[in-house]
């Protein structure tokens, strides 16, 4: 969008909010103005991080159910060997 505003507009429109508000606000505007977009920037950077914490989340997550997956295979390893062993016992 701003891509299309060339110099000669760019100075149309300082001109008209030079003369809509005048010399005595616009450091106030500025002022307001820089505020704004550093307001913007932290909120980008909140999202931006709420984002990334649900991924490291899902990896711990993902992690624990590996583990409780190795768990359960060894559980029946084990259970399966006592049937064996009880088995061979009884024979």
């Amino acid at each position: 969008m701003l891509e299309n505003i060339g110099g000669g507009e760019l100075l149309i429109i300082i001109i008209i909010i030079f003369l809509f508000w005048g010399p005595t606000k616009l450091p106030e505007i500025g002022k307001y103005l820089g505020k704004g977009i550093f307001e913007f920037r932290k909120a980008m950077r909140e999202v931006q991080d709420n984002l990334n914490l649900p991924s490291e989340d899902l990896k711990n997550l993902k992690e624990n159910f590996n583990i409780s997956q190795k768990i359960e295979n060894i559980q029946k390893d084990i259970t399966n060997e006592l049937i064996k062993d009880n088995k061979s016992v009884e024979k």
